[in-house]
Formats: structure tokens, sequence, C-alpha cells
């Protein structure tokens, strides 16, 4: 499964102007031309948020974290 520009802009918050930008500058998430349309690959997508996953701004979570464990993330606070 495959996400356009748009539909990755809004699932992001950002504009689809801001992803253009990444791409040219090789900073935002992989994707996919084919035939002049830029798609992102979803689990390319979801990869890429599990690495910005924060506890605090200096320092992720630790590799072995449950993400569906929201009272074990609860608790780190």
């Amino acid at each position: 499964m495959h996400l356009t520009p748009q539909q990755l802009a809004n699932r992001w918050h950002v504009s689809e102007k801001t992803l253009e930008r990444w791409r040219n500058k090789g900073t935002g998430p992989v994707f996919l031309k084919v035939v002049g349309r830029v798609l992102y690959p979803v689990q390319q997508v979801e990869a890429l948020e599990a690495k910005r996953i924060r506890l605090a701004t200096s320092r992720p979570l630790p590799a072995d974290t449950d993400l569906s464990a929201t009272d074990h993330l609860m608790a780190h606070r």
C-alpha cells in the first residue's frame, strides 16, 4: 500500500510543498516515482514514524519498548 503526497501531508499535518522540499533535499521519507507520480510506501512511513518516537526531546525510546502498552509509556513520565 502507498500514500500519495496529499495523504501523507494530511497524516503528518504538513504541506505538500514541505514534502516536495524534503524530497528535493533528500531529508524526508523514502518514496517511489512511478510514471511521474510520487508515492510513499506505508511500511516505510510507519517505520520512520516509529524511529522518531521519543520520551524526551533528547532521547528516543529504548529499542525494546512495547508501543502497544500505553501504561508502560505513562510509567516513564
